[in-house]
């Protein structure tokens, strides 16, 4: 299977169909009704709401950014970003054909972060959760090419996810799954899973999880589900989440970075106010302009 194929899976489950499936939060439910995929001849026209910020290239929108682009490319030297991940992101987002910004720059700082704590295995499983135009799937698969990488999104986005990552990575072996073995997936390729197929993913041997400004986005009910998910399999279980302190969905509920199910027995390896997730660019003095609440980065080793 190719990525032709995945989409092709993907926009027959969830763009000829109008509902939303059960675990799709009030959230998603909102912007979900603003993305659009139309198909025409054999092509897919995209736009994307709600799951980053992306500036295509050579538009008249990316002149407009380029001051706020200049200022996050800052934040790599800032926080001494290794020089293979740089480029790594700066390739990425130009095969992407997408401006390279803030939402870029986030994620390159967090994928550095974890390397520099030693958590990735060059042949190990990573899942990535919830990551909306393949950029961090992308980052790592070009920083780890033995990897075996899995891409979890609502069917909705991970269309996104899949279109992306062609423009980045075009001869990559990917295949969209919905069982629970790995055993028919061949070692080191790319898979893409639907979220609304999450509760197969029990007992995967996965070494690495990895949400950023996503899993803020989910009821609580999904939030705990995953969180057994990530406790059932016998890899490492390393889990990085970057997310919200505090966020009140449309439907009023509150889902805070404190009360996802962590255990006491958890090995924390570092818990903060994430650094570079606190403010971002804009065109307006200051120039950088506050998000609407903080946002806490955990890393922790996941017990049983």
């Amino acid at each position: 299977m190719g990525y032709r194929d995945v989409m092709g899976e993907l926009y027959r489950r969830y763009y000829d169909c109008a509902e939303f499936s059960d675990v799709t939060s009030s959230h998603w439910k909102r912007y979900g009704s603003l993305t659009k995929v139309v198909k025409k001849d054999e092509q897919y026209i995209l736009s994307g709401v709600g799951f980053g910020h992306f500036v295509p290239i050579n538009s008249l929108r990316s002149l407009k950014y380029f001051l706020p682009s200049r200022m996050a490319l800052r934040l790599m030297s800032r926080f001494h970003v290794d020089g293979e991940i740089k480029s790594f992101g700066l390739q990425a987002a130009k095969r992407a054909q997408r401006q390279i910004d803030f939402d870029c720059v986030k994620q390159i700082l967090s994928v550095d972060l974890l390397r520099k704590k030693k958590v990735f295995n060059k042949d190990g499983i990573i899942m990535v959760i919830g990551d909306g135009y393949g950029y961090t799937t992308a980052l790592l698969r070009m920083m780890l090419p033995e990897a075996t990488i899995i891409c979890i999104n609502l069917g909705r986005t991970l269309f996104f996810d899949a279109y992306y990552l062609e423009k980045v990575l075009p001869n990559e072996k990917c295949r969209l799954i919905k069982d629970h073995t790995l055993n028919s997936v061949q070692k080191g390729s790319m898979i893409f899973w639907e979220a609304e197929n999450y509760q197969a993913l029990v007992s995967l041997p996965v070494d690495l999880f990895i949400n950023i400004a996503s899993m803020q986005e989910m009821d609580m009910e999904v939030v705990r589900n995953y969180f057994t998910v990530m406790r059932s399999g016998a890899g490492k279980r390393y889990f990085y989440c970057c997310n919200r302190v505090e966020k009140i969905l449309p439907d009023g509920a509150v889902i805070r970075f404190d009360e996802y199910p962590w255990e006491r027995k958890d090995k924390i390896i570092f818990d903060e106010l994430c650094p570079w997730h606190q403010r971002f660019p804009v065109l307006e003095p200051p120039f950088w302009k506050a998000f609407d609440g903080s946002t806490q980065h955990r890393l922790v080793k996941l017990c049983e």
